[in-house]
């Protein structure tokens, strides 16, 4: 039967609205089952469907499909609600509601095959990864084995998070929608707590995943927007995913203080020694302290994932205060406990599989204070420590040094003065595409879907047209860069990392032969300045990638954190080139041009391969053809 007193309830200010009649009903099922399911290591069927009824499964599920798009912070209250009864329930239900946002990911094909019929779709999933993923012609095919699959015995589909081939860490995965009737579940899950969530091991033997149903996992840990999501599906994976899996904690030990607080209260009454009595009154008071001050956490947690910003600083504190509410449940779970003696560790019952099930949420690699203590320290401290930049001098070439410098460069003095300079062309000379217009096409269309596709391709085509008929490139340049006109930086910059991010992953992206030939003058001394008259966002991320330490080229106004369209500086077009590549050597006095090299594909590339001593063009098959030097005026 589900507790309707808690000491908690009487110190915290809870102003959050009357819990639904449906979760109230699903609480009441989930406590009248809780002991059976700790002994099966399975819910009961009626608690599964009491719980879909509630609506946790449907809870993050865009509205298109017919689902709520709820909140962080109404979800808390409810899982907190299921929690007091049955910590299992609580956290199956959870990650129900956790695994539909995730799946909202996926394009629209994708979401389409999970809730074309509805949106009470109950989803589990593995996204630490496993198993083996293979790129073929018409999707991937996916096999494997993926631990601690909670709640896949009720499962509908399941998300599965396999390493990308060739893409290192994490962050470089992909998720996997698979049906149920695919997978083989095999009995494993023999935890000390949270043993009703069946977190079982799934097996999947080769199967064929078609593109449509698999998403990068660096777009869920990112929360990387996209076309008709909405807020709750924006959230980076770490701002809201300790939040989650604390919750079923703060339901158990408010369960678990209910119930020590009737033992303690009915030992009072039998007239326990004085000494005794003060032990309890502190044991109760302390843990009410901690219990509160975690849910205090654990709602501030919730309202910056509905409310706040998707910063860094954003995620790594609310890493760190979830992390923190999940040891003050411990201790004060703990504290009763112990304090309880013979009642708590006498047998099976409420305080004792509440002790057990806190613990087992607390040690999940989500809530572990230390690893969220260190990426918060650390980021604390090195904005505390990173020097100023320094102001711009107005007299210096349109530069700016890339602010992802290849570590390997940073330690050797031969990067900070090098022994001669190499100038590179970007498109079609390093990388094999014209990347800015393929990012203004991705833009649009993640912006106006396709409609905003549609108008990119009239832009560029008339803008392709009028370079026919004579459009001097200097010109088409600054007209390309129009077209940006009002967009916000942010959201430019992240959109330009997801591009570059998904497009780089093709094994062609970047020409091997100049890729090779950059690599091998870095190892001589020289260093790397890419000059390109691509959108001036994208450039740092090829710059990273191939170790360049400076990016020349144009700069984009901006008017607040709006682009205005228009171009700071000489476009890399043309003379252009030739122009910011002198003003670099200008910096250098000690090298000489005809020491240096240069790299380009397109005879407007000419003027600055003529200035230096070792000029290469770089043909359509990605070869490399040498041009003979020009007088080096």
């Amino acid at each position: 039967m589900m507790l309707r007193h808690n000491p908690v309830d009487e110190s915290v200010n809870d102003t959050s609205p009357a819990l639904p009649v449906a979760v109230l009903a699903a609480a009441e099922s989930a406590a009248a089952h809780a002991t059976a399911a700790d002994d099966a290591r399975r819910l009961g069927d009626e608690t599964v469907a009491l719980l879909t009824h509630a609506g946790f499964a449907r809870h993050f599920v865009p509205r298109a499909w017919g689902g709520t798009e709820g909140t962080f912070d109404s979800l808390l209250t409810a899982v907190t609600a299921v929690g007091e009864g049955c910590a299992s329930a609580a956290w199956c239900a959870v990650l129900w509601a956790a695994h539909s946002r995730f799946a909202a990911y996926l394009p629209y094909e994708g979401q389409r095959d999970l809730w074309s019929a509805g949106p009470d779709v109950r989803i589990s999933a593995s996204v630490r990864p496993s198993g083996e993923a293979r790129r073929l012609p018409s999707g991937w095919l996916l096999s494997g084995e993926w631990e601690c699959v909670s709640g896949v015995d009720f499962a509908d589909w399941l998300l599965l998070c396999a390493p990308e081939p060739g893409v290192e860490g994490a962050a470089g995965s992909r998720m996997f929608a698979v049906p149920k009737g695919d997978i083989r579940v095999r009995d494993s899950w023999h935890s000390t707590g949270l043993r009703g969530t069946g977190s079982h091991t799934a097996v999947l033997e080769p199967a064929l995943v078609p593109e449509h149903r698999t998403f990068p996992m660096a777009d869920l840990l990112a929360g990387t927007p996209g076309p008709g999501r909405s807020r709750c599906h924006t959230v980076p994976g770490h701002l809201a995913g300790g939040l989650l899996f604390c919750a079923p904690a703060l339901g158990a030990a408010r369960r678990a203080l209910a119930e020590w607080s009737s033992w303690a209260a009915r030992a009072q009454t039998r007239g326990r020694p004085q000494d005794d009595g003060s032990r309890l009154h502190h044991a109760l008071a302390r843990s009410a302290d901690d219990m509160e001050a975690a849910q205090l956490l654990l709602q501030d947690a919730a309202r910056c994932a509905d409310t706040g910003t998707r910063a860094e600083a954003d995620v790594l504190r609310n890493r760190r205060i979830t992390a923190a509410a999940a040891d003050l449940l411990v201790d004060g779970v703990e504290r009763l406990f112990r304090t309880a003696g013979v009642h708590a560790c006498g047998g099976p019952g409420v305080l004792e599989r509440s002790w057990r099930d806190v613990h087992t949420v607390a040690a999940h690699q989500m809530l572990r204070r230390e690893a969220a203590a260190m990426v918060y320290a650390t980021s604390v401290f090195s904005s505390l420590t990173e020097p100023r930049p320094r102001p711009r001098h107005p007299s210096r070439p349109h530069c700016w040094r890339s602010p992802h410098v290849s570590p390997d460069l940073i330690p050797h003095q031969k990067s900070l003065s090098p022994s001669y300079l190499v100038f590179c062309d970007v498109d079609e000379t390093l990388i094999r595409c014209k990347s800015g217009p393929e990012f203004l096409r991705h833009y649009f269309e993640f912006r106006h879907g396709a409609e905003g596709a549609r108008r990119t391709e009239e832009l560029l085509a008339d803008l392709y047209a009028r370079l026919a008929r004579g459009l001097p490139r200097d010109e088409a340049n600054r007209e390309y860069h129009r077209a940006w006109r009002r967009c916000p930086v942010d959201e430019v910059e992240d959109r330009a990392r997801h591009w570059y991010r998904e497009r780089s992953r093709a094994a062609d992206f970047y020409i091997t032969a100049t890729v090779d030939a950059l690599r091998r003058h870095r190892a001589e001394g020289g260093a790397v300045a890419l000059v390109s008259g691509s959108f001036p966002p994208l450039l740092p991320l090829v710059a990273e990638e191939v170790g360049a330490q400076y990016v020349l080229g144009a700069r984009l106004e901006r008017c607040g954190r709006v682009l205005t369209g228009e171009l700071l500086g000489l476009p890399a077009i043309g003379d252009g080139k030739r122009v910011l590549a002198r003003e670099l050597l200008a910096r250098h006095p000690h090298i000489d041009p005809a020491d240096c090299y240069a790299y380009g594909d397109h005879p407007s590339d000419l003027p600055m391969l003529h200035m230096v001593g070792h000029a290469t063009l770089v043909t359509p098959d990605g070869t490399h053809a040498p041009v003979k030097p020009a007088a080096l005026t």
